[in-house]
């Protein structure tokens, strides 16, 4: 709902209900225009194998958020494939798609967003039990689904048998009767 008020000179529009503009925001983690998570040896920065898979490991964490938050998931051009970014007018240049790093991951958070309800249009919580963890919790009438986000450089138990391994998130759905 949208409620307009007008004073000469001036226009105010202002949303009743914000989960309007919450449900159609374009979510977006990069487009290459700052240097990305992983840069190649063609930058200015040359990082080891260490760093190149702590950036694919944040760069999952930056992509199941952006996909479980309300709002449309904006993928950019290369994001699945790891691409190095570099700068401008190199971070656009064509590629050849191999389908390797983090395209999987990607294929499983559009199918879930596809799939799931609570993903399109369901209720949107976030709690942090911890400063490095946050958990993102979708509901609707069909499923509950809960995303556990651990940023630290260690284990975090959900209790019972569940644990989130250091610098990774776990997703677990329940389907409503």
């Amino acid at each position: 709902r949208i409620a307009t008020t007008s004073t000469p000179g001036s226009k105010t529009t202002v949303l009743s209900d914000p989960t309007v503009s919450l449900f159609s925001a374009l979510r977006k983690d990069s487009t290459f225009d700052p240097p990305e998570f992983v840069l190649n040896d063609g930058d200015e920065l040359s990082l080891g194998e260490e760093k190149i898979a702590e950036g694919e490991r944040l760069h999952r964490l930056c992509a199941v958020i952006q996909y479980l938050l309300p709002g449309i998931p904006s993928l950019y051009y290369g994001d699945e494939e790891c691409l190095d970014g570099c700068r401008d007018p190199f971070n656009r240049a064509p590629f050849d798609p191999k389908r390797e790093k983090l395209y999987d991951y990607y294929v499983m958070l559009g199918t879930m967003r596809n799939k799931y309800c609570a993903l399109k249009n369901g209720s949107f919580e976030i709690e942090t039990p911890t400063p490095d963890v946050i958990f993102l919790i979708r509901e609707s009438e069909e499923e509950k689904i809960l995303c556990a986000v651990n940023r630290s450089d260690a284990e975090y138990s959900l209790g019972d048998v569940k644990t989130v391994s250091p610098l990774s998130a776990e997703i677990f759905i329940t389907e409503k009767e």
